[in-house]
């Protein structure tokens, strides 16, 4: 066997061993998905990633103020076990605090895709 061969065997190990050892992903929901559930009465856990000042601008009516770096140092305020949907201006900050929380062990994570420029529905303003 070339060492050509045998080199990319040994990569395709490597890699089927990383892919073996990750922890579950989040995943991704539209904001019409949630507006949905949210007037069928579901009560949603929504974690607003942003800046303060960004969220008494206009929030999901019940998102919960918690900025992206306050999330790394106390995301074990939240639930390990509940479904938990992260939500920023555009789906990009809180596609990273739903990374960082399965990286942590969340299991039932999801990214509001597009975020808050994304969302049609109702909004809160102010504190």
């Amino acid at each position: 066997m070339s060492i050509l061969k045998i080199g990319l065997l040994l990569m395709l190990i490597a890699l089927i061993a990383v892919g073996c050892g990750r922890s579950a992903s989040y995943r991704n929901i539209s904001p019409a998905e949630v507006q949905e559930r949210m007037e069928a009465g579901e009560n949603l856990i929504l974690i607003d990633v942003r800046e303060s000042w960004e969220y008494t601008e206009g929030r999901i009516p019940g998102a919960v103020l918690f900025p992206l770096g306050d999330l790394k140092e106390n995301y074990t305020e939240l639930d390990k076990n509940a479904e938990i949907i992260l939500v920023c201006r555009s789906g990009n900050r809180s596609g990273q605090a739903a990374a960082f929380l399965t990286e942590k062990g969340y299991t039932d994570v999801y990214n509001l895709v597009g975020g808050m420029l994304a969302w049609e529905g109702p909004v809160e303003r102010g504190l």
